[in-house]
């Protein structure tokens, strides 16, 4: 309960003298987090986080789209267009993965847009937009070309004229949306590197004997 409600108010941190507590008893002080309980409930904090976060951002992410649908429509030329435009950029042009991403974001726009108006339904380009880090992801696997400069860049640069695309065709909120939802899973993100931090650490750690733990110390680092 204590993790779950610290997860849930990083600026407001609770529970300090339990948690010294369980420092002291495990003799490492710093690696309480790893103890099997407090990792349960860190995940299950991190999970509800997680989900609490869609189920609020969620309905406004619903209304902007719906507001897009019933507008001029989504046009996704103008998408298109930026993806071309990005695919021949010094930089992005001469890496395979980069054009291998844009030619297979370009493929999907032109299967789901009407080919004589070069609208698209907004749910449509919603999930190319969030099948970006996915594409990346196996494209970086298969050339074994994983730049993460690069990569952030490129999805950033999608991204951008898929959110410009849905704002403009009428979606007001959709980047309040955007900003609420970024928000809510960087408070995830940011504990999720603290405990992969707090394991790595971990496993620099040798074993000391139950007499040293008594003491309280941390073990010794090798």
């Amino acid at each position: 309960a204590i993790a779950q409600e610290n997860i849930q108010t990083p600026g407001r941190q609770i529970g300090g003298a339990v948690t010294k507590m369980q420092s002291e008893l495990t003799g490492a002080r710093g690696v309480e987090d790893l103890l099997p309980t407090v990792t349960k409930q860190q995940d299950a904090a991190i999970q509800a986080h997680i989900e609490r976060v869609k189920q609020v951002t969620k309905p406004m992410r619903d209304q902007a789209l719906d507001m897009a649908r019933q507008g001029t429509g989504t046009n996704a030329s103008t998408v298109t267009a930026d993806v071309i435009l990005l695919s021949s950029r010094p930089g992005y042009r001469a890496s395979s993965l980069a054009t291998r991403v844009l030619g297979s974001t370009e493929r999907k726009l032109r299967k789901l847009m009407d080919p004589n108006t070069g609208r698209i339904d907004p749910e449509d380009l919603y999930t190319v937009r969030m099948e970006i880090g996915n594409d990346i992801k196996k494209y970086a696997d298969s050339t074994k070309n994983w730049d993460a400069k690069l990569t952030a860049g490129l999805e950033k640069d999608i991204q951008r004229s898929i959110d410009n695309a849905i704002e403009s065709a009428g979606a007001v909120g959709w980047k309040s949306y955007l900003r609420t939802y970024s928000r809510g899973m960087q408070r995830a993100d940011l504990f999720k590197e603290r405990r992969a931090y707090a394991e790595t650490t971990a496993k620099g750690i040798s074993a000391q004997s139950p007499a040293g733990l008594v003491r309280a110390e941390l073990p010794t680092i090798p």
